[in-house]
This record gives C-alpha cells, sequence and structure tokens, in this order.
C-alpha cells in the first residue's frame, strides 16, 4: 500500500503541471512569475515520486514526506489567496486536505498536518475580503473530518483484507482435521529451524510417524471413525513431543515432527504415542491403533531435510521402530 505515494507524488505533479498552464492559457492576467512557481511544484512532486519509487526508504519516513508535501501545497495556496484576495486557491486547498490523508496511511503524520492545514485555511478565510468566511472555515472543518474519516475507513479495509490474507495462509500452512501443519507449512519453517539448529551448534531431529493398518480401519468402521483415529493420535504426538518442535500432517496417516536435537528413541516414542491412544477411549475395543515410528538426525550444514525424512522413513521398518497391532480385527 506504502507504493502509492510515489504514484500519488507524480499524478499530483502532473496535475500542478496541468493547472497552472492552463490556467495561464486561459487567463491573460496570469502572471508569469507565478506560473513558473507552479510550474516548479509540479516538478518538484514529479522528481518526488519518481526518487521515492526507485529508492524506497521506511514506510514511515515516505509518508511523513507525503503529508509534508501536502502541507506546503495548502501553505502556498493560503499564501496565493492572501496575495490576492481571492477565495479560489482556498477550494483548491480544501480538495487536498480532504483526499491527501487516505494516501498517507498513518494517524499521527495525517492528523499534525490536517491541523495546520485547517489553522492555515481558517486564517486566510477570515482575512479574506467579502462575506464568505464563516462558509469556508465551515468547509475547512468538513474537509478535515471527510479526510480523516476517509483514512479510518480505508486503514478499516486494508486491516480486513491483511486478516484475510493471513487466515488464507493459515488454512494453506494448517491441516484442517488434525489441526497440525501440512507438508508444505513444515517446509516453509524447515529453514529457519536449521538456522537456530546452526546458531546454537546442535541437529536437526526427525521422527517419522505412520498409523498402521489404518486403511484396513477406514474400511471395517467407515472414514468417519479414520479422521477420529488421525485427529486423536495428532493430538497424542503433539503433547508427547517437546515444546517446540514441529508437527505435520505428511501424507495420508503420516505424521512427521521436527525439532532441534538428538535422534530420540524410536520405540519410546512408539509407546508413548500408542499409550496415549489407548488413553484416549478413541478405539472402544474395535481397533489396537498402534504405530510405527523412525528417527534420524543431523546437522543442517551437513545433510538436507529431505535426507533426514528419508533416513527416518527407512529407520521406521527396522524392528526398533515397529509396534506391532492385531492381525485380527473386531468385527464391525
Amino acid at each position: 500500500m506504502i507504493r502509492s505515494i510515489p504514484q500519488a507524488f507524480s499524478l499530483v505533479g502532473i496535475l500542478i503541471a496541468v493547472v497552472s498552464i492552463g490556467a495561464f492559457l486561459l487567463q491573460s492576467t496570469s502572471p508569469v512569475q507565478g506560473t513558473l512557481v507552479e510550474l516548479a511544484g509540479g516538478l518538484a512532486f514529479l522528481v518526488i515520486g519518481q526518487l521515492l519509487g526507485r529508492n524506497p526508504i521506511r514506510p514511515r519516513a515516505t509518508m511523513w514526506i507525503w503529508a509534508v508535501a501536502c502541507l506546503g501545497i495548502v501553505a502556498l495556496l493560503v499564501i496565493e489567496s492572501l496575495t490576492d484576495g481571492l477565495a479560489l486557491p482556498l477550494v483548491y486547498a480544501l480538495i487536498a486536505m480532504a483526499s491527501f490523508p487516505v494516501i498517507t496511511l498513518a494517524w499521527r503524520p495525517s492528523f499534525v498536518c490536517s491541523v495546520l492545514m485547517f489553522a492555515g485555511v481558517t486564517y486566510a478565510s477570515l482575512n479574506l475580503p467579502g462575506d464568505d468566511d464563516i462558509r469556508l472555515v465551515i468547509a475547512a472543518v468538513s474537509a478535515t473530518l471527510i479526510g480523516l474519516a476517509l483514512l479510518k475507513v480505508r486503514l478499516i479495509s486494508i486491516d480486513a483484507i491483511a486478516d484475510e490474507q493471513a487466515r488464507a495462509a493459515s488454512f494453506a500452512s494448517t491441516d484442517p482435521l488434525t489441526q497440525t501443519l501440512t507438508q508444505t507449512g513444515l517446509r516453509s519453517l524447515m529453514p529457519s529451524l536449521g538456522g537456530i539448529a546452526q546458531r546454537v551448534d546442535d541437529h536437526i531431529c526427525v521422527m517419522y510417524i505412520d498409523i498402521d493398518n489404518l486403511a484396513q480401519a477406514n474400511s471395517s468402521y467407515g472414514a468417519d471413525y479414520g479422521d477420529d483415529v488421525l485427529r486423536t493420535v495428532a493430538q497424542a504426538i503433539r503433547d508427547q513431543v517437546r515444546v517446540g518442535d514441529l508437527v505435520a500432517r505428511w501424507d495420508g496417516d503420516e505424521f512427521l515432527v521436527a525439532g532441534i536435537g538428538q535422534r530420540a528413541d524410536a520405540q519410546t516414542i512408539a509407546d508413548r504415542v500408542t499409550n496415549a491412544v489407548k488413553v484416549s477411549g478413541i478405539n472402544l475395543g474395535r481397533w489396537p491403533t498402534t504405530v510405527t515410528v523412525g528417527t534420524s538426525a543431523g546437522a543442517p550444514s551437513t545433510t538436507t531435510f529431505d535426507a533426514l525424512i528419508a533416513e527416518a522413513k527407512a529407520a521406521s521398518t527396522q524392528d526398533g521402530g515397529k509396534v506391532s497391532p492385531s492381525d485380527n480385527f473386531p468385527p464391525s
């Protein structure tokens, strides 16, 4: 959103140049010196817009540059109004007052510059000849309030969009059934985990956990029962791993845990998860939910995440990672 400020600088610069040239051509009495000053101001806005677009600076500084530049325009319009004794420059100033906060996208610069603009326009309105001073003051109040109200509306809209984007990102990285990470979500976090492991001079450990014979359970008792088992096993895994370990549903009935440390004991993990599922009562005598577990570990500087996964899967086929369920399923 902050990229709109350089574009706004360029558009305002072009607008100032077009208006000043048009006024000079249409009004033979327009002073050449004033037209040149306006053209110089428009050129300055164009240059600033190009500089900000090609050399981005901190968003907060960009917001202040835009707000102060708009304040400068209003100040010049106020001076022109007082010098020529005309109300038309104040009309342009009111337009600027109502429109600049929407592009600024920040409360502090918008509020500070709005107050200063209002003070300048009010002073000029009260010192102009004629009886339109009260109307101009009321218009200045309205322009200030409209500008700040539009700012609030746009900020609310931006927050709503950000919330939707965050929600979409969460859906993309979280498995809706088990509320664990997805494969994509876990992969996106592995570089950060590897960086932490390197800084503390430790290994990355991976645990591969496979629910035994879940397809057979689905066939005997239905997919809803299988989903209940997946949710229960996922919760059991989360309860048994350490704080900071990453748990993901890797593929179907497979889970993956990644963390920092040495290779864990596969049999111990399998026993803990199996016992946790047994205590949950999910089976109700229908099916002895057990898991196969394999583990691996390695330094992030000498191995890869995929290599650790392959090693953990290979280890799960060995006796140390296997907890065999009963081959006989009770009738449904």
